[in-house]
């Protein structure tokens, strides 16, 4: 093991040195072959557009997933997939896994004090016709709705169990209604 001798926390360092080129080389090439990519699988055909968003979103998001051991990226975006999964099956049961993962990604953002971020986001995902709400994932973003879907994460790995934590969340969850 190469970091055996140092202190967890330098092994971390690097990792997250390694996983934010690597986040950012994986976002490059969405914003780079994105809109192509969507355009050309529209059409039927594959093309180097349609291999490099698919490579990026399978295999690197793996990797960056596997850096990380979840933590301090889109585990409350997934999260919130599940949640909708478990608890809105029947009314989101048109919407794709990264489609309810991407719209996930506004609480994750908020949530991790990066809601500056959120328009860029909603900006990069208009441009690919991608769902930008709870609603347009087939889900009424009702009190009762999004009560469900903050208590189902309150109960996660991610959420930290403080009054901070979850006021933050409590925030964060209000953005699927936005």
């Amino acid at each position: 093991v190469l970091f055996r001798s140092y202190p967890d926390t330098a092994r971390m360092t690097v990792n997250r040195q390694y996983d934010n080129r690597m986040s950012e080389f994986a976002y490059d090439l969405l914003e780079r072959y994105g809109h192509q990519a969507i355009e050309d699988i529209r059409r039927g055909t594959v093309t180097k557009a349609v291999e490099y968003v698919t490579y990026i979103n399978i295999a690197v998001t793996g990797i960056i997933s596997n850096i990380t051991r979840s933590f301090n990226q889109s585990a409350l975006a997934h999260m919130i997939y599940y949640g909708i999964r478990t608890c809105f099956t029947r009314e989101a049961r048109q919407a794709l896994h990264g489609e309810i993962v991407a719209v996930g990604l506004f609480v994750q953002l908020h949530y991790n004090g990066l809601g500056g971020e959120m328009e860029n986001l909603k900006e990069f995902m208009r441009h690919l016709d991608m769902p930008l709400s709870l609603r347009e994932l087939g889900v009424e973003a009702t009190e009762a709705n999004l009560l469900i879907l903050e208590q189902y994460l309150a109960d996660s790995p991610y959420v930290e169990r403080t009054e901070k934590g979850l006021g933050m969340l409590h925030e964060s969850i209000r953005k699927l209604s936005e």
